[in-house]
């Protein structure tokens, strides 16, 4: 049997409000019909069982039956700090994200909630949980920032905030400051946008945002329950997925219908960075292949401006897929996805640009240099870098330098 995946990364049109839903902008059109696209092509994907399966009726309640509810009352979400206004402000942890959900939460009349997350880590999933609630209120909703004037009585709820123009949130932060409005909103968490900054300082007054963080092996093992699938798979989903409940779900729907979870996570990660524009995906390949890189090492690779190169980390972290807890072998699934998203051309100039920009700053660290020559990357600069470490390294780490050096070098290395 497949298993219903409630965190596909997907933003349905809401039918409450016609007006509203045939009333958005034309970046909100342009979102929706391009994460229909990647729906389709993930549902062509599943029917040759390359990805989970997905149902029509993914957000509905089968779905609900499935997982414990959507949105913050499925467990597999992992929030912290859930408070909207008339319950008060909750820690919430795992355990109890059934008995206080997010549909729970919303019962109050008025309020703001703002709900924090990087790429799959279920923040449409939290608000269609908050329309669910608002809906079954015979609440009016608008998914788009209203006209000045325009229905003073509807609540505002908008995912992807970070993609509005800072007029939109600047628009949008004035509403927010309204004590009668009713304004949820959900972001990744970019650190250096003034007027999404101001946004979320507004939403942020009355309550702590909603942190969605990645799955814990409890929370993976309980899924796993749910689905009928033995809970030793955990740690291979772990490795496979980081936790991120969007690759985690698609993992789910691969064993219980007998398929291969890293393909179907992998497929599910590919889907969700194909949306991604050309400059950031560049620098997710960089920095999955070090940590330590910031603004000026991406300013440099990519031959960029400083500010851009700024703008550019503050996006990649803020997608949750850089995370230090993250397990290293996802960073590597990342790594190869982006590979391939990027084609192996460009991979390898946008690679020797960085490499060589580390050599003229002298920046380059040796975990960098090793992980340069064994991913592929062949020049006589990097050879000779990692035989020159080699020389004064301990025995068991001068022989990986001398190997990364002999895969490195364009003619036979001098190891001796």
């Amino acid at each position: 049997s497949s298993v219903e995946n409630p965190h596909h990364d997907h933003h349905p049109a809401t039918h409450d409000d016609p007006a509203a839903d045939h009333d958005a902008t034309a970046h909100h059109h342009a979102a929706a019909d391009h994460d229909q696209a990647a729906d389709d092509a993930a549902q062509h994907a599943d029917a040759h069982g390359s990805a989970a399966h997905r149902s029509p009726e993914h957000t509905g309640r089968a779905a609900q039956d499935r997982f414990v509810g959507i949105g913050l009352s499925t467990r597999g979400i992992g929030t912290r700090g859930v408070g909207t206004r008339g319950v008060g402000t909750c820690s919430v942890g795992a355990g109890h994200l059934r008995p206080l959900g997010f549909d729970q939460l919303m019962t109050a009349a008025a309020g703001t909630s703002l709900v924090l997350g990087g790429i799959g880590s279920g923040k449409t999933t939290a608000l269609e949980a908050v329309r669910k609630t608002l809906r079954a209120n015979g609440t009016t909703m608008l998914a788009r920032v209203p006209r000045a004037g325009e229905a003073p009585d509807a609540a505002i709820v908008i995912d992807d905030a970070q993609l509005l123009s800072p007029a939109e949130l600047d628009a949008l932060t004035e509403l927010a400051g309204d004590p009668a409005r009713t304004v949820v909103v959900s972001a990744e968490p970019l650190a250096h946008e003034r007027a999404l900054n101001a946004l979320t300082t507004t939403l942020s007054r009355q309550h702590p945002p909603i942190q969605l963080a990645p799955m814990t092996p409890r929370e993976i093992h309980e899924a796993l329950v749910r689905a009928g699938v033995p809970g030793g798979q955990v740690p291979g989903l772990i490795a496979g997925t980081g936790g991120i409940p969007l690759l985690v779900y698609s993992a789910l729907s691969a064993l219980a219908s007998g398929g291969d979870p890293v393909r179907a996570a992998s497929v599910a990660l590919s889907e969700r960075l194909r949306r991604l524009d050309e400059h950031l995906l560049d620098t997710l390949l960089l920095c999955s292949l070090s940590p330590e890189l910031g603004p000026d090492d991406i300013a440099a690779a990519l031959q960029l401006p400083g500010d851009a190169a700024a703008v550019l980390m503050d996006r990649a972290r803020a997608s949750g897929l850089l995370s230090a807890s993250l397990h290293p072998r996802f960073i590597d699934t990342l790594h190869r996805c982006l590979t391939r998203l990027v084609g192996a051309a460009r991979h390898r100039e946008t690679e020797s640009r960085l490499l060589r920009s580390q050599i003229e700053s002298a920046t380059l660290s040796t975990e960098l240099a090793l992980k340069l020559a064994e991913h592929g990357t062949v020049d006589d600069l990097l050879a000779a870098d990692l035989i020159h470490r080699a020389a004064s390294a301990e025995p068991r780490q001068a022989a990986r330098l001398y190997r990364a050096a002999a895969r490195a070098g364009t003619a036979p290395a001098d190891v001796h």
